[in-house]
Formats: C-alpha cells, structure tokens, sequence
C-alpha cells in the first residue's frame, strides 16, 4: 500500500492523472473470497503502484491484464472495468460455487453419531441468492456428499434458512412419512 500511495504522491506531483482499466475478463476480480479481498487489494495496489512508478513517461503501457493511461489533470487515480457486454447466470455461478465447495466440506464433516450441518454464508452478490440456493438444494441429488445431513443459509444477517435436510430426502426416496412429527 505505502507503494502505492508513493506512486499517487508522485502522479499527483507531475499534474497527472492515471486511469486503470481493467480489460481481461479472465481476471477473477470479482470472485475473490471475503477473506482474501484485503489481501487481493494490496497486491493489486503494489502491482499497479510499481508498474506505474517503472514507466513515468509512457502515455499508455499494460500490466497483468490491467491497461493504464495517464491524462493530464489534477493527479487523481481512477480505476475502471470494462469487460464487455456478458450474460450473468446468477443460478450458473452459485451452482458452480458449490460444486466446488461441497466436496471438500464433506470431507471435513466426516463424523459419526452428530448432526453434521453446512452453513452457506450470503456473500450479497446476486439479489436472489435464497432461490437460487434453494434451487441448487433442491435439484441436485446429494448422494455423493453422505458427510452432510443438513445445509443452512444465511438469507440475511440472523436470518438463516434451512435448505437442505437429508432426512426428507430420505423418507421422499422410501416413499414413507418420517417416524417422529417433529422432523416434519
């Protein structure tokens, strides 16, 4: 970061102003985990602030996927994305989330004789995460993952959902009414 805002200190000193663009969609900038997003930023910044600070005279020069012009004006430092025009498949990008986190988790819930409970945090992406993980929950069979009995998900904070119980799976498969009422 101390780079970084190195770089900004000397744009700013020679009246110029950078802008960034992101221009490969292959970067993954928005599918960085919470716990990897403050990371994420300050690599970014030192990449960007030593690619800056190796071309002070170039008007327009590329660096990882990233392409920076400098303008005259006032020494800001603008970032930008510009992509292109894509379709977003909200139940396409949980679905495949999942795909790559359930096996792993069924790995780490393997355990006998306890409850063995998946909570799926909101990461706030899509506006209708709920339906799409219901959705997921619902239409895939979880044969292959026997380590996960239930899956909860967190519609928002303190408001969880269960989604997936193996147990009606169960009686729906063996075409029978669960024994105890409560499990209805």
């Amino acid at each position: 970061m101390e780079r970084c805002r190195a770089a900004i200190d000397e744009g700013a000193k020679r009246q110029r102003r950078f802008r960034v663009f992101d221009q490969d969609t292959s970067l993954q900038c928005f599918n960085v985990p919470k716990s990897r997003r403050n990371q994420f930023a300050s690599e970014t910044a030192e990449l960007l602030a030593a690619a800056i600070a190796k071309h002070p005279d170039e008007e327009q020069f590329a660096v990882d996927g990233y392409t920076v012009y400098k303008l005259q004006g006032d020494g800001e430092v603008r970032f930008s994305y510009i992509g292109g025009a894509r379709a977003i498949n909200p139940f396409g990008s949980v679905s495949d989330a999942l795909e790559n986190l359930l096996p792993t988790k069924n790995e780490q819930l393997n355990t006998q004789g306890r409850l063995r409970a998946l909570l799926v945090l909101n990461a706030g992406i899509f506006p209708h995460e709920e339906h799409d993980i219901c959705q997921y929950f619902s239409t895939r069979d979880l044969g292959e993952f026997p380590n996960i009995d239930k899956v909860f998900f967190e519609i928002a904070p303190g408001n969880i959902a269960l989604v997936f119980d193996r147990q009606v799976f169960n009686n729906y498969r063996e075409e029978r009414l669960p024994d105890d009422e409560s499990a209805l």
